[in-house]
């Protein structure tokens, strides 16, 4: 019986299971140290969530003069539920791995449905943060509405919102005046002040994105959309995509939406499938096209709304996580939402762009965990932020990482020297593979590769030679175990840490 069609035979499964005696498998963890003591009281490293803020959900940060700040959309703290957001919050770091939380900065307008998120950029000697109000028109019709407005700030900490003759509203003669219109993102032109690429619904059937500019970050026009080619046609109940960041590279501009794969992230009203697709182009105006190699750069099943971060020299990423809950709106935990972990934007030769690990996230490795002769001897705590690395051959097919469920199935991470990476639900035994999802990063790994698991609770994040794979929400706790798939032999350099 094969473990996958197209991986692995269940005797290359001996590693994780343990010995074949008598035609049956002894379990590896039969006897096992007890699970390792925690060590600190609030383990949000590398996994940020405010706790006395509300929830958190779109996430922006801004980084100056050696300093990271982290705004958000928080829910009202009295709600257990996800939504209602009604302000900006704010957290403060001095490496982009520990956070200050300062509470809420920007409240909304008394009466709008909601205000959504946007991001921050400078104009003069000041900072400009654009946001979006939906509002219900006065007219009685219960028509909706959604404006993008304004604020200002000399530190980044204290905001005033700037008047109503700053707001910046669908023009009619390209977007449909009560579709959705929020979140400019800003990009450099060439002649001074900015373009700015946002969410928005152009009048016509084409698909689009908004596209706006302005001379000096504060008043903005809007232009004809910037087209979208090469996609499927959507949903009409969902025209729109949702712009989560953009960015000027080696003489393209490229787009990030809110997309799965080339879908829309909704297969309906209340399945939520998130992912951030690349698009891009020669010219700002467009059209953009889907970028030809990995152009699904946020993969998994509870990470969204991916953003460009200027740091120094380097170009770093923000999203946000969350553990999966089915019953509960849109599949999210309200409470078990988090700021991941910064990661870093890198392109290649070829214009491609990925995602890798950050080395500024290693200031979080706090405690070095003892590991047994097999590593499924060890129980890791759970309500600690953890770091597992090593190097793994891929002379085996599969080589991966099998993380212990509560009862004989867990969740198996699959790698392939061709760089494509399966993951899903899995037997004890290696049998019976359900796959929820796979990556191709277009990397050939050749016959080894480091691995990092990065696991708080159920959300996990998987690299191979420091590029990001996926993100994933596992269904369940588990025991906090972790196993091999492969030989034992194929696995060396092994290293575990708890953050703090």
């Amino acid at each position: 019986m094969c473990f996958s069609p197209s991986f692995m035979c269940r005797r290359n499964f001996l590693s994780l299971t343990g010995a074949v005696v008598g035609g049956s498998f002894l379990p590896a963890f039969a006897s096992h140290k007890g699970a390792l003591p925690k060590t600190t009281p609030l383990p949000f490293t590398l996994f940020y969530n405010p706790g006395n803020n509300g929830n958190i959900w779109d996430t922006w940060v801004y980084y100056d003069k050696r300093a990271y700040y982290l705004y958000y959309n928080p829910s009202p703290t009295h709600q257990k539920t996800l939504g209602g957001w009604n302000s900006i919050a704010l957290a403060t770091s001095n490496d982009g791995v520990h956070w200050k939380e300062h509470g809420t900065i920007i409240e909304g307008t008394p009466g709008i449905l909601y205000l959504g998120a946007g991001a921050v950029w400078t104009s003069g000697d000041k900072f400009i943060m654009n946001f979006s109000e939906l509002h219900l028109m006065p007219d009685g019709t219960g028509v909706e509405k959604q404006v993008i407005s304004f604020a200002e700030s000399e530190d980044l900490i204290h905001w005033r919102r700037l008047g109503s003759e700053y707001d910046f509203s669908a023009d009619g003669r390209w977007y449909v005046a009560n579709g959705r219109w929020d979140n400019i993102w800003p990009i450099a032109r060439p002649q001074g002040g900015y373009y700015g690429y946002f969410r928005a619904q152009p009048t016509d059937t084409n698909l689009g994105i908004g596209l706006g500019e302005s001379d000096d970050g504060i008043v903005w026009r809007a232009l004809p959309p910037a087209m979208l080619e090469g996609m499927p046609p959507w949903p009409t109940e969902w025209p729109s995509a949702g712009v989560s960041g953009a960015y000027f590279k080696q003489g393209k501009y490229y787009v990030l939406l809110g997309l799965d794969d080339l879908k829309t992230k909704y297969t309906n009203k209340s399945v939520f499938r998130p992912g951030i697709t690349t698009m891009v182009s020669d010219t700002a105006n467009g059209p953009f096209r889907p970028a030809p190699e990995n152009r699904r750069l946020l993969v998994g099943n509870a990470s969204y709304f991916l953003r460009f971060v200027d740091v120094d020299d380097d170009v770093l990423v923000n999203h946000h996580s969350w553990e999966v809950a089915p019953d509960k709106p849109m599949g999210v935990d309200p409470s078990r939402v988090y700021m991941a972990p910064l990661k870093k934007a890198r392109w290649d030769d070829k214009g491609t762009l990925r995602l890798s690990w950050w080395e500024g996230n290693e200031v979080a490795k706090a405690e070095r965990v003892p590991l047994g002769s097999q590593l499924s001897e060890t129980v890791f705590d759970q309500q600690e932020t953890l770091i597992l690395e090593g190097v793994m051959s891929l002379s085996s097919v599969p080589a991966g990482l099998y993380l212990y469920g509560s009862g004989d199935r867990g969740t198996g991470f699959l790698v392939d020297k061709s760089g494509l990476v399966e993951y899903g639900d899995v037997n004890c035994d290696g049998g019976g593979f359900e796959k929820k999802g796979d990556v191709d990063r277009k990397l050939t790994f050749g016959d080894k590769a480091h691995f990092r698991l990065i696991r708080k609770e159920r959300l996990t994040e998987f690299y191979l030679n420091d590029y990001l794979m996926q993100c994933y929400s596992l269904p369940e706790p588990g025991t906090g175990r972790v196993a091999f798939i492969g030989p034992t032999s194929d696995f060396r350099e092994l290293k575990a840490w708890y953050c703090a």
